[in-house]
């Protein structure tokens, strides 16, 4: 009620305009906290100005002003009650300062509310109370200063600040601009007419992000003033900062060094869920709760951290991208050289009585680099050997040539060698098989054979060395 108002009139009853478009406000799940939302204000010097500065973590603020002069008001005996239209969403306005804005009698005033920056849908109201003697056209402009349309400035049920059962005004939408009114009080009443509500209040929660309100009021009696509230609600601050964001593969699952916090508010923020982004490349999933990363592909996992909204925050969150990789191919182990081999026996010619025969050969001298020899005996051997492949013991089962190799392994120095060399098997001459000799039994032939053969081996299977088997 303002008592410099010209005409003074009992209360009237609760009118609703047919016109009126409204969305209705959604119950907080616990009693807000309404110094969270509710901003504390300075009035400028000259009074037709003022600044808002919000609670919370985004610093957001408003600049009003204004033609008219503007009292600043502390709310102790006039505020919205925490029982019904914003008040429900925002808590109490009681001992929070608002603003009483003088509109012209003569002509139209205009008040500005200028946002430092565009709040997110829903997340900014504001209440225009104590509507009779006047009428209000309020229009909006989000940042590229495009008009928002009627339905998009969310005008909400209005109610009486003042009284549950008080009237309140009509709130009615027109393309791009909405105009609040007392339909009970006309321009230049008669007497007696109800020009005096007392409370009656509409209220308005865009529906998406708005930069500029413009509140233009005309006087239809009288000497009016409005009054004006604001409320925000910020969002929870989420931060994560994991100091190890990739790893292989091969070690999925994966749990971070660290997990995702609420940094503001300090106190109560909600738990935090995790989620996997939709941009993720890899074939991966994570635990909601301890943030376990399973992953079977290679790629990108991009993880949402979540605090979910609060009766006094807004839900807010986080990511951090995970990179997942294959492990790296091993080390090409260094080019070492071969072991150093040696084998000259000074005997490489055996007489064998009788067949099958078994001769221990000479063993190579030990390897310089550590290890041990095996052996084995050559394909083109001619004396149908055998060898242990441990010892150079050989099985011969006819004269020839018994073609061995002695092999060793790569050692912490040295890479695998092999030396090979060929022997000489040498006897009578063996039977054909009607018992018969093969040949004629002259002694002077059979010793040119013999010296025949070893010429041959000495020739075609002198020592040498081999390097590395392929």
């Amino acid at each position: 009620m303002n008592l410099s108002r010209s005409v003074f009139v009992g209360a009237v009853a609760l009118v609703t305009a047919a016109t009126m478009v409204v969305s209705s406000p959604s119950q907080a799940i616990a009693a807000p906290d309404p110094s969270t939302h509710y901003p504390a204000i300075t009035l400028g010097d000259p009074a037709t100005s003022a600044t808002a500065t919000f609670p919370g973590a985004s610093n957001l603020t408003a600049t009003i002003t204004t033609g008219e002069d503007m009292n600043l008001v502390g709310g102790a005996s006039t505020f919205l009650p925490s029982t019904r239209g914003m008040g429900l969403i925002y808590g109490s306005s009681q001992n929070f300062p608002y603003l009483s804005i003088k509109v012209d009698n003569t002509t139209t005033t205009t008040a500005t509310i200028t946002l430092s920056r565009e709040p997110a849908a829903t997340r900014f109201a504001f209440a225009l109370g104590d509507i009779d003697a006047e009428t209000l056209v309020i229009t909006m402009e989000n940042a590229a200063n495009t008009a928002l349309t009627a339905a998009q400035m969310g005008a909400q049920t209005p109610f009486n600040h003042a009284s549950a059962s008080g009237p309140v005004p009509t709130v009615t939408e027109n393309g791009n601009e909405i105009t609040v009114d007392d339909p009970n009080c006309p321009p230049n009443p008669p007497p007696d007419t109800a020009c005096d509500t007392n409370g009656a209040t509409a209220w308005f929660q865009p529906t998406v992000p708005v930069k500029t309100i413009t509140i233009t009021s005309s006087t239809k009696t009288g000497f009016p003033r409005y009054q004006l509230w604001m409320a925000y609600t910020d969002s929870q601050v989420v931060s994560w900062t994991p100091a190890v964001t990739s790893f292989d593969v091969a070690d999925s699952p994966f749990t971070p060094d660290q997990l995702a916090t609420v940094s503001f508010p300090s106190a109560g923020g909600s738990t935090i869920a995790y989620a996997v982004d939709a941009a993720s490349t890899s074939d991966c999933t994570v635990d909601s709760t301890t943030a376990e990363i399973t992953a079977s592909t290679t790629g990108s996992c991009v993880v949402v951290a979540s605090a979910a909204s609060t009766s006094d925050f807004a839900a807010g969150s986080t990511s951090v991208t995970f990179t997942i990789t294959t492990p790296p191919p091993p080390a090409p182990e260094p080019t070492k050289p071969p072991t150093p081999t040696e084998w000259s026996p000074e005997t490489t010619t055996f007489q064998v009585d009788s067949f099958p025969g078994v001769i221990n050969l000479p063993p190579p001298p030990n390897p310089p680099g550590g290890g041990s020899y095996t052996f084995s005996a050559h394909g083109d051997s001619t004396s149908l050997c055998t060898i242990d492949r441990d010892t150079p013991t050989i099985t011969v089962q006819q004269p020839g040539t018994c073609i061995v190799t002695a092999n060793i392994g790569a050692t912490k120095n040295f890479s695998k060698a092999s030396v090979t060399v060929a022997f000489t098997i040498a006897s009578g001459p063996m039977l054909a098989a009607t018992g018969a000799p093969a040949w004629p039994v002259w002694p002077a032939v059979a010793g040119l054979v013999g010296v025949a053969i070893l010429v041959a081996s000495r020739v075609l299977y002198s020592p040498r060395h081999r390097g590395p088997s392929a």
